[in-house]
């Protein structure tokens, strides 16, 4: 159930990509935060539901929003890719290192898992932000005017 719910949560994502045109990472990156923030701050005992139907809807709903947040994030920035192989590539090395840092979090706790993908999103933002504010080298040099004369 997990998996098909996974699945349908980055289809979502993808079909949000596509036909809202969403391209604000801030946001996206805000709401990934919150929901890992969610999740390790609020439990379905901490609400004190008493429906089992409630308490599983809110486990879901907890667990598989930042799942929703973060294949928004891969498809924007998937979208905009210049090297589409590299872009692929590095989702799929992030997949197997997310996948192994969920297989470790069976020892840590899952608010280990949260507190992990809280700083790898920070320092990833971090990183692209001051990557898009480097300038390039012809902004560097007047002289580089990018012909050969």
């Amino acid at each position: 159930m997990i998996v098909r719910d996974s699945v349908a949560s980055g289809s979502g994502a993808n079909l949000t990509v596509h036909f809202r045109r969403v391209r604000r990472l801030e946001w996206i990156m805000a709401g990934l935060c919150a929901t890992l923030l969610a999740g390790y701050f609020v439990g379905p005992a901490e609400l004190g539901l008493e429906s089992p139907a409630a308490r599983v809807a809110l486990a879901g709903l907890v667990l598989l929003s930042p799942i929703f947040f973060s294949s928004l994030l891969f498809g924007v920035l998937f979208d905009g890719a210049d090297d589409v192989g590299a872009a692929y590539a590095s989702s799929l090395l992030g997949s197997v290192l997310g996948g192994l840092a969920e297989f470790f979090s069976g020892v840590t706790g899952f608010k280990a898992l949260s507190l992990l993908a809280l700083y790898l999103g920070a320092y990833a933002l971090a990183r692209r932000r001051a990557r898009l504010a480097l300038p390039t080298a012809s902004a560097r040099d007047p002289r580089s005017s990018g012909s050969l004369k």
